[in-house]
């Protein structure tokens, strides 16, 4: 996993020197062309086959029209199944999480384009006796890369649709496992900003 985070942040470095305009061995980020952006998104994934809902926000910085580091933060709308005990005795999980986020826009000034996507972060856990008792909190690692279709529907608003794929570490849950936490999800990004 270290391997991977260090590859993320060299890739990003790489990309910001990548400037149009250089006045020496490194560009100076006054040559870099800057905007920013905002987003509620929304995700659906699944634990133990049952559909787990997200909302989120998504803040940005955006250079060079391409490259966006920003962060997230998302929490569940529902709270899911995970484990039926007895006849009265149900346990469901609560879930939300957060990070740093890169991702690189390829053709961003064509009308349909699409982006590399990698979230790297921390979220929680906590596990629901009778949808109400809190029984156990967990805090969890999460890394989660994706791909993104990007529509420009103006200068200012663009609409963004994944996959991504949840990797969870570092989680002890006697009824949700790290695999059925993490998984495929589907994405939807509403991005408002300059771009």
């Amino acid at each position: 996993m270290k391997k991977v985070l260090l590859l993320i942040i060299l890739l990003s470095i790489f990309i910001i020197a990548d400037a149009e305009i250089t006045y020496g061995i490194f560009p100076s980020l006054v040559y870099l062309e800057h905007g920013i952006f905002i987003a509620p998104q929304a995700h659906i994934s699944a634990i133990d086959s049952e559909l787990d809902f997200y909302l989120g926000a998504r803040a940005a910085w955006v250079v060079n029209h391409s490259l966006m580091i920003g962060g997230s933060y998302n929490w569940n709308l529902d709270h899911p199944l995970v484990a039926k005990t007895h006849a009265d005795s149900s346990y469901y999980a609560k879930s939300h999480y957060g990070g740093l986020e890169v991702e690189y826009s390829f053709f961003a000034f064509r009308p349909i384009h699409f982006s590399v996507y990698n979230l790297v972060g921390f979220g929680s856990l906590d596990l629901l006796l009778n949808d109400k008792n809190y029984v156990k909190q967990e805090d969890y690692f999460i890394y989660e890369p994706g791909v993104f279709l990007k529509i420009n529907m103006t200068d200012y608003f663009h609409i963004g649709a994944g996959v991504t794929y949840r990797y969870i570490n570092q989680l002890d849950n006697p009824f949700v496992s790290e695999k059925e936490l993490g998984g495929l999800t589907g994405n939807l990004a509403l991005k408002f900003g300059w771009f």
